[in-house]
């Protein structure tokens, strides 16, 4: 046998005896999908309350300026005189800058925020002053424990619903305040176009450690990831306050360091709101980095520079033939894996109440 045939006996002979002398331990990982979308396990209502009471959200600014996001979906949902006389209730308002762009909006609705962080709602009883709006209340309450005595023709809820330990028992709640002809219109972050957000929130989470309530260190650990939410990362900047009263640290501990985020496709938003028993669900509106886009399945004509057309979608007439030709719930599927959107607002309600809002809406319900 050569040197070489020797050489190559002894590494073999090392080798197994290596194995054999070294027995592996398996590595466990996280299950990927749920960490990025349920953040830290554990995380309690007080966990939350406490974020925001740092970091009250959109903005602790007393400013100039609305946030008419929420004012503008629903002129695009109800007609004007459908909400002439209306209860209406938004739930989770914060700072108050979307409620009361709405109240603004529509001063003959009659308009009820609910939060449960008192700093926030100190926030927006100082807009509701500055801005002279009198047709809004502001009460604190919890979603998750609501028990208020009116029942509400309009119920809004904008980006909370995610953020509960129990999202289900959120919308329960919200679905038994409904009035017999009520509305409901839920704006909810989607998987697909927030991947990375939720990665990188993910990863400042992780080297946040355990001590969560340290925001200094979270704050810190966020800016030296260079985390900072995009202004256009929901739509367009136009329905944004003014930059003077913007607040990016709380914009951005609300997107990278929140205790409890979760994301939902349509199916599974349509699923939870048929099991809060609701009579009847539609996907409402599509949210993309820099645009947003009404959904009209079925080219009912309204506002058609605002939604969604095939073109949108697909460049080819063959591919628009087989979308024309999918059921109401897979046009939705090919919409979000096509356009991954960041986030979405569906609408739900009472008996036939679809009928008070625009055409579009009966168009795109969805069976139950």
């Amino acid at each position: 046998m050569s040197d070489m045939e020797y050489r190559n006996q002894d590494i073999k002979q090392t080798w197994a005896a290596r194995r054999k002398a070294v027995q592996p331990k398996a590595i466990s990982l996280p299950a990927t999908s749920a960490a990025v979308v349920d953040g830290k396990r554990g995380a309690t209502t007080q966990d939350v309350k406490r974020m925001y009471e740092q970091f009250p959200y959109p903005s602790p600014i007393v400013g100039d300026s609305l946030i008419k996001d929420l004012s503008n979906a629903v002129g695009f949902l109800l007609p004007e005189a459908e909400m002439a006389g209306r209860k209406v209730l938004d739930a989770g308002c914060g700072t108050g800058h979307r409620i009361l762009a709405l109240a603004q909006e529509y001063p003959r609705a009659d308009v009820t925020g609910v939060d449960m962080t008192e700093a926030s709602l100190r926030v927006a009883r100082q807009m509701m002053q500055k801005h002279d709006i009198g047709n809004i209340t502001f009460k604190q309450a919890n979603l998750l424990e609501l028990a208020l005595a009116e029942r509400y023709d309009l119920i809004t809820s904008t980006g909370v619903i995610h953020h509960l330990t129990d999202p289900q028992q959120g919308l329960n709640n919200l679905s038994a305040h409904l009035s017999p002809d009520g509305v409901m219109l839920i704006w909810l972050y989607h998987p697909y176009g927030e991947f990375v957000r939720l990665l990188n929130r993910e990863l400042a989470m992780m080297l946040w450690g355990d001590n969560r309530s340290d925001f200094q260190e979270g704050t810190s650990i966020m800016r030296e990831l260079e985390l900072s939410l995009s202004t256009q990362q929901y739509g367009t900047e136009t329905s944004n306050p003014l930059e003077d009263d913007l607040s990016k640290p709380s914009i951005n501990v609300d997107a990278y360091l929140h205790p409890i985020v979760k994301a939902y496709s349509f199916q599974k938003a349509i699923e939870m709101l048929k099991q809060a028993g609701v009579d009847w669900i539609a996907v409402n509106g599509i949210n993309l980095d820099g645009q947003s886009k009404l959904i009209d399945l079925e080219g009912a004509g309204d506002d058609p520079f605002f939604t969604i057309n095939d073109e949108d979608l697909f460049a080819t007439s063959h591919l628009r033939d087989k979308y024309r030709g999918l059921s109401k719930i897979d046009k939705l599927r090919a919409i979000e894996l096509k356009l991954r959107p960041t986030g979405f607002n569906i609408v739900a309600g009472r008996n036939r109440s679809f009928e008070r809002c625009h055409e579009r809406i009966s168009r795109n319900l969805v069976e139950l």
